[in-house]
């Protein structure tokens, strides 16, 4: 089966989690092209047309990207799509029943997409690599907060943040791309920032391992996420955060805090910030309790999710070999055959392999409890 996955830009959180899965997709041809939504390259465009053409289906991680290639190539409507809604803009505004199924990865999208009717709609959560981000066992963090926002700008609240830590006297860190100068400056001004841009998933872990807290401030309907919440908790890093994104369904009470004012309320997010850090004993009990959370919500879970998926949207008229090896033991042949005629899958052959100097004895009985073709493949050792 050949999936061609859809990203938006090389590098983004998207790229992260369609790549994050190619290791559980080794029973696929499955390749990721990114294509940005507006202006894409002849490169883009031309790996578009060279892999999509025979894909059996198209995984479209950013409904933008794939809109403007539907515009553009009419024949990529005729191949089986999965869209899935990886942010909350736009879902309200269509019905998004041109797409054979769409998914959404927390609860709260996936209640905003309830007016689909024709499509099938899927809940596929958002997932970290769990091999890479390792729980921090020896946790002497510094005195430092730390924010990570692949956008600095205003909606993500880290100008607050900054003001909060730099009145609480903790250093805050920030990890991200900036988006809006105006705003970044404003955030610099705050006193006491360190700032990190563009650093590698291995000097990012060390931040998470040093943080007494990982903080998400952004503004409500702005996020899916955030992934860096998920990052810090199978690091260990306490999480502070509003109850955006996927939060409500990572949060069971004990997990994280949740900060439950408004994200430009500096004097309430002082405090709620000062609270949490106070108190070690709580920051060593919440960390376990993340971990636990976190550590169900892997690329390879994410990557199982899909195959199910893409095996759902392959037509029931689609040939299947089952290939069965024998070497003698005719009774366990028999019994074989019996647990292959319980499937529920019409087109199949069943081929057996006979590995052995005996003939395979394929008797009347066997062929007549086969609700399938029985052919046999004599290959001597």
């Amino acid at each position: 089966m050949k999936v061609v996955a859809i990203v938006d830009k090389t590098g983004t959180a998207l790229d992260r989690l369609a790549k994050g899965v190619i290791p559980y997709h080794d029973n696929l041809d499955y390749k990721v092209i990114d294509v940005h939504p507006k202006r894409p390259d002849q490169n883009q465009l031309q790996a578009i047309e060279q892999e999509c053409k025979d894909a059996d289906i198209i995984d479209a991680q950013y409904y933008k990207s794939m809109d403007m290639l539907r515009e553009r190539y009419d024949w990529l409507k005729k191949i089986p799509t999965i869209l899935t809604h990886n942010n909350p803009y736009a879902i309200k505004e269509r019905d998004w029943n041109d797409y054979q199924i769409v998914v959404a990865n927390n609860t709260v999208m996936q209640g905003d997409l309830s007016h689909i009717t024709s499509s099938q709609l899927e809940y596929i959560p958002l997932t970290v690599d769990h091999k890479f981000w390792q729980y921090n066992t020896d946790w002497k963090p510094k005195d430092q907060v730390i924010m990570v926002a692949n956008r600095i700008e205003g909606k993500k609240g880290i100008r607050e943040v900054a003001i909060a830590c730099a009145e609480l006297g903790l250093k805050f860190v920030l990890v991200g791309a900036i988006s809006d100068q105006d705003y970044f400056q404003g955030v610099m001004s705050a006193g006491n920032v360190e700032f990190h841009e563009q650093v590698s998933d291995e000097e990012l872990k060390k931040l998470y391992h040093e943080s007494k807290l990982h903080v998400c401030n952004s503004q409500d309907n702005f996020e899916s996420g955030t992934l860096p919440i998920l990052e810090a908790m199978m690091c260990g890093t306490p999480v502070l955060t509003r109850k955006v994104g996927h939060v409500p369904d990572l949060d069971n009470g004990k997990n994280m805090f949740i900060y439950k004012g408004d994200n430009e309320d500096v004097i309430k997010l002082t405090e709620a910030i000062k609270d949490a850090v106070s108190d070690r004993g709580k920051l060593e009990d919440m960390r376990q309790k993340a971990w636990n959370t976190a550590k169900t919500r892997n690329f390879e879970r994410r990557a199982y999710g899909y195959q199910k998926l893409y095996r759902s949207l392959i037509s029931s008229n689609t040939p299947v070999s089952i290939i069965v090896p024998v070497c003698g033991k005719p009774e366990i042949t028999k019994q074989c055959l019996e647990a292959i005629g319980g499937q529920t899958y019409d087109n199949v052959e069943v081929i057996i392999v006979n590995d052995s100097n005996e003939p395979v004895k394929i008797t009347e009985e066997l062929i007549s409890m086969s609700r399938y073709p029985i052919r046999v493949i004599q290959n001597y050792n």
